[in-house]
């Protein structure tokens, strides 16, 4: 009985850990293009690739929040002044839709 019980719990953290979304961190990246749409996202390309594989290279921002808007802003700030993103740390799903934490410039 208690090894059902230990199978199944293992069982139930491993699909747990199937489905949340993976993180990851990436330096040095250059913005090449960039766009928002409704409702409330931003979205941005950089030349190259991304670590983690983004589906169509688009990173996605929540402009929904004052983080969002932050991280927006600095997107438009580097792509404006030639900068590039020194670390990014984002997040992806199932669909390999990829979503910005954290942007630090330079």
């Amino acid at each position: 009985m208690m090894f059902k019980l230990l199978a199944g719990s293992l069982l139930y953290i491993g699909l747990l850990s199937l489905c949340q979304a993976a993180e990851q961190n990436d330096y040095t990246r250059t913005v090449s293009r960039f766009g928002s749409q409704l409702p409330a996202t931003g979205y941005f390309y950089i030349e190259g690739t991304w670590t983690l594989p983004c589906a169509n290279g688009v990173m996605y921002i929540d402009l929904s929040t004052a983080a969002g808007k932050a991280m927006w802003a600095s997107i438009l700030v580097t792509k404006k002044t030639g900068g590039t993103i020194y670390w990014i740390n984002y997040s992806i799903n199932s669909s390999n839709l990829c979503n910005a934490n954290l942007i630090e410039v330079q």
